[in-house]
């Protein structure tokens, strides 16, 4: 009996691996039409999971409704339950692909239960990446003698103060999009913290210009479902993860079937 079959049996809770999914050493390039295909495979994921997915997110919404009683406190739980909550879900989409059926409730919980520290460090990460992004440009600013943020403020903007702006705005897109693919390599990969986030690195490099052209149309997903009174993002979401999930089968899994 394998440990994935030992695991099923069990209710879906185990020690150690839960998948442990072969990855590629070198991302796959994708092109721009690729990648804003995986919102087709995303919606072709989602068929038998749909209301796992809509009910997983509302728990989410509630324990945030919940969580917001306390600012700072809650403001952090959240911070740090989203990418467990993005693998739970991620298992579910990844069962019903492995096994061809529908993915029982208990794995929007596996998130909870496999590689939890590994996955909460990632908002760590990113403000870190963040504040670094911000740091080089103030160093940047005090070498140049300018000071880009105080010149958008006070509507006096010059060439360097532009040049600074769109430097800022760049690193932080870049440092986003380079934890992307973090989340299901730490969950369906196993990878240490450091392989995952190398891995997704390399994967964002081979990829930037669809990753971007792929993030603006999630932007444009989630502002539609706002715009349609807040239920919109009940199909965008789902669909969101999904395509995530999707693509992250195209870009880094041995084994995309």
């Amino acid at each position: 009996m394998s440990l994935q079959q030992s695991s099923e049996e069990l209710g879906g809770f185990q020690v150690g691996p839960l998948w442990a999914e072969a990855m590629l050493a070198s991302p796959r390039r994708v092109t721009i039409s690729e990648a804003l295909g995986w919102f087709d495979g995303g919606a072709g994921l989602m068929r038998g999971n749909w209301w796992l997915l809509i009910s997983a997110l509302l728990v989410m919404l509630l324990l945030n409704l919940v969580t917001g009683f306390f600012p700072l406190a809650g403001g952090i739980l959240t911070l740090l339950m989203t990418p467990v909550f993005y693998a739970g879900l991620v298992s579910v989409l990844h069962f019903s692909k492995r096994h061809g059926k529908r993915a029982p409730w208990w794995r929007a919980l596996d998130g909870i239960n496999h590689r939890f520290m590994a996955l909460a460090a990632l908002p760590v990460m990113q403000c870190l990446a963040f504040f670094l992004c911000f740091a080089t440009v103030i160093i940047l600013d005090y070498l140049l003698g300018v000071d880009t943020i105080e010149a958008f403020r006070t509507r006096s903007v010059g060439i360097a103060e532009y040049v600074m702006m769109a430097f800022l705005l760049l690193s932080l897109v870049v440092a986003n999009l380079a934890f992307f693919f973090y989340v299901p390599l730490v969950f369906l990969g196993d990878l240490s913290l450091r392989e995952a986030v190398v891995t997704s690195w390399k994967a964002c490099r081979a990829n930037l210009l669809p990753l971007i052209c792929y993030q603006l149309m999630v932007a444009v997903l989630l502002a539609l479902g706002v715009v349609f009174a807040g239920v919109g993002l009940l199909y965008a979401v789902p669909l969101i993860i999904a395509s995530n999930y999707f693509g992250f089968r195209q870009v880094c899994m041995a084994d995309r079937g």
